[in-house]
């Protein structure tokens, strides 16, 4: 893990994450088969699965009635629907309807909103019990993150924010997501 502490640190400061990752699995591997060991043995136990939400992307074709019909009976718990056109707030309100209290349901916005954009509509998607909003504003716009993070009825999900450890201290400084989407990848 040292040998490639340069590299890492190199690679985040040039926003270039996912190439990291690519080398990082790359040594691993390497790793794994000279010594002919599982990959998933070098690293000791795995992590406690993490539940991924049914996501349904904006625009679709299919009712969201069907898609959400679906992926309930598929067993999911949790729904993520992207958001981005004038049909939203019908849709939330009609699959919060069809699943229940008691599935969680958030939202993505893939950056799309200025500051008082993402407030004025989180505030109308609070009426649907919506849990959190991913990526509200731009990924690098933290003073934007902070405003909605501070002002907004739910909980804010930093995705783009969130690619480098210079842009993980510029969230905790500003307070700009209480949930953080990590991956490698990025």
């Amino acid at each position: 893990a040292t040998v490639l502490t340069p590299l890492f640190l190199e690679a985040d400061s040039q926003r270039k994450n996912g190439a990291f990752a690519g080398i990082d699995v790359a040594v691993h591997d390497l790793w794994a088969r000279t010594f002919q060991v599982a990959g998933k043995d070098l690293l000791g136990s795995p992590p406690k699965s993490q539940a991924q939400p049914a996501t349904a992307p904006v625009g679709m074709k299919m009712p969201i009635a069907v898609v959400g019909r679906f992926f309930r009976s598929m067993g999911f718990e949790e729904f993520k629907l992207t958001v981005g056109d004038s049909a939203d707030e019908d849709r939330l309100l009609s699959l919060r309807k069809l699943v229940g209290n008691s599935m969680d349901l958030r939202v993505d916005a893939n950056e799309q909103w200025s500051a008082e954009e993402a407030l004025h509509k989180l505030e109308t998607f609070a009426k649907a019990g919506i849990t959190s909003c991913e990526q509200p504003v731009a990924g690098r716009n933290f003073e934007a993150m902070a405003r909605v993070a501070y002002g907004g009825p739910i909980q804010i999900m930093a995705d783009e924010s969130i690619c480098t450890l210079e842009d993980a201290r510029m969230l905790i400084d500003c307070q700009g997501a209480s949930i953080w989407n990590l991956r490698l990848a990025k």
